[in-house]
């Protein structure tokens, strides 16, 4: 134990900048479990397409959505949601995918969305850059295929 103390004693810088990469490691893996709660990648958004009627909800703004988008997406506002509700609430049937730039205010708009009983929602992690990493077809507002 004595052995212990005279090693921090001697190297304390080492020793503090070990605990604190530790510390950072630790508050990095909770977040991303923070966030990975009620998030599907890619892959799994094309089975639920293909297999469980789903159906993509764009909140990008509409310059984002018109530069590219997933095909047959519908693009939301994110400012309208409130606005559109009552329009989301007629997808109940389906299973609702979230797309946004930003993993917190996606997984804010799938959180309000539960608060206003929708449950069949998810949202894609790193959106449209996840899609796009797997090389899965976008369109753009000149209706080009990618």
């Amino acid at each position: 134990m004595e052995n212990i103390y005279n090693f921090f004693y001697k190297h304390t810088i080492i020793c503090i900048i070990f605990v604190l990469t530790l510390v950072l490691i630790l508050i990095f893996e909770l977040l991303e479990l923070f966030f990975s709660k009620n998030s599907i990648n890619a892959a799994k958004a094309i089975n639920i397409i293909n297999h469980d009627n789903g159906i993509i909800l764009d909140f990008r703004n509409e310059i984002l959505y018109n530069k590219k988008h997933i095909i047959n997406s519908i693009n939301i506002n994110d400012f309208d949601i409130k606005k559109n509700i009552n329009k989301i609430k007629n997808l109940k049937k389906k299973n609702i995918i979230v797309i946004h730039e930003s993993n917190f205010k996606a997984k804010n708009i799938v959180n309000m969305l539960k608060k206003n009983n929708i449950y069949n929602i998810v949202y894609i992690y790193n959106g449209i850059n996840s899609w796009e990493k797997e090389n899965y077809p976008t369109i753009s507002n000149n209706n080009k295929q990618k």
